[in-house]
């Protein structure tokens, strides 16, 4: 065989198919393999799937819309806030809201009446004991809260320091008032008649006593009488004055002058009251809402809608005003007259605005 220049030898003789053969049955046994491992088969839960919850699931509470504290909410707003709400059973959740930061709650023992200090720092709570006459009083920090007095007939904090409280207890004879320290030392302020007296306002420049006829018993720090007015006493400045519902509003100095709030016509029955911190101004919470009264311009009234409840306070720079909601809390802002509610979802007893000069444990 001549093999010419630049051409290749080709092999002429016929190729062993054996080889092909042994593939092609290699490749139908190896689809047949792939089919059988192919067929439909339990198909395995994603370690990151989250199945749906059963219907009679409890619902958690929606979080805050911005985990920067009170100031993500209200960027005007001064102070931090204080709450106590229910929770799931008889106890009570501590909320602190820091104006910068995330809502911290906290677990506390359960109760009725419950009131914050001028601060938020203490609490006093009452609960009703069986074949007992009044309410067993406790007070404390939320960590931390201790049984004080039984026969309690009425309790209130300092109008403006922390962690000083006064109540009232009756026997057959008369009634008494005592005032406690944050140390829950108690000590007698006074004893009086006729039954019935119930510490309704107080400070440092003494004491308001509601009287069962609709009469306000004035008594100095010490706890010596000092004057009577006519009405119901809502709430006191530390200046000295304590806000009176008398067939309208009034101001009664703890010295007994009176300064008749006129236009200031309540629409309906009182729940709650407050000062503003400066003093210029007073809330007022009824059924119908919450009525604003300027005390330098007493013919000025606003009225903010609002939901009842028990309690009212305001920020640190008397702008804002503090009050219940049907969930959460209602702010009321007095410059812009604008209301935000916050801390939606929550079943808000009590709430306190917190300056930042005020310290805080959490």
């Amino acid at each position: 065989m001549v093999v010419e220049d630049g051409a290749s030898e080709v092999d002429t003789r016929p190729r062993d198919r054996s080889g092909w053969v042994l593939a092609a049955v290699g490749f139908g046994l190896g689809l047949a393999l792939g089919t059988l491992i192919a067929a439909p088969g339990p198909i395995p839960v994603a370690p990151d799937v989250t199945e749906p919850a059963s219907s009679n699931a409890v619902a958690e509470p929606p979080e805050e819309s911005s985990d920067s504290g009170v100031s993500g909410e209200l960027p005007e707003f001064p102070d931090a806030l204080v709450a106590v709400g229910n929770s799931l059973g008889s106890g009570h959740d501590y909320l602190l809201w820091p104006v910068g930061g995330p809502l911290v709650t906290r677990s506390m023992t359960g109760g009725g009446d419950v009131l914050l200090d001028a601060t938020g720092q203490y609490i006093a709570l009452s609960e009703e004991v069986p074949d007992l006459p009044g309410s067993l009083l406790s007070i404390g920090r939320f960590h931390r809260i201790q049984p004080v007095s039984s026969g309690v007939t009425g309790y209130d904090w300092h109008d403006s320091d922390s962690g000083q409280l006064a109540y009232t207890i009756e026997d057959d004879q008369a009634w008494r008032l005592y005032h406690v320290s944050g140390g829950f030392s108690a000590s007698l302020v006074t004893t009086s008649t006729p039954n019935g007296g119930t510490v309704a306002a107080w400070g440092t420049w003494g004491y308001a006593i509601q009287l069962p006829d609709d009469r306000i018993q004035l008594l100095t720090r010490d706890g010596e009488p000092k004057d009577i007015e006519t009405g119901t006493a809502l709430a006191s400045h530390e200046s000295g004055w304590v806000l009176v519902e008398d067939d309208g509003l009034k101001l009664v100095s703890s010295g007994g002058g009176v300064r008749v709030l006129h236009g200031a016509d309540v629409p309906d029955t009182v729940l709650a009251a407050s000062f503003s911190r400066d003093g210029t101004r007073v809330a007022v919470v009824t059924r119908s809402g919450v009525m604003l009264v300027d005390l330098n311009d007493r013919d000025r009234v606003t009225i903010v809608p609002g939901y009842p409840g028990s309690w009212v306070t305001w920020s640190s720079d008397s702008r804002f005003v503090v009050s219940p909601a049907r969930s959460g809390v209602s702010v009321y802002d007095v410059l812009d007259e604008e209301t935000h509610n916050v801390l939606f979802g929550r079943d808000i007893l009590v709430a306190q605005s917190v300056a930042l000069s005020s310290r805080q444990d959490g």
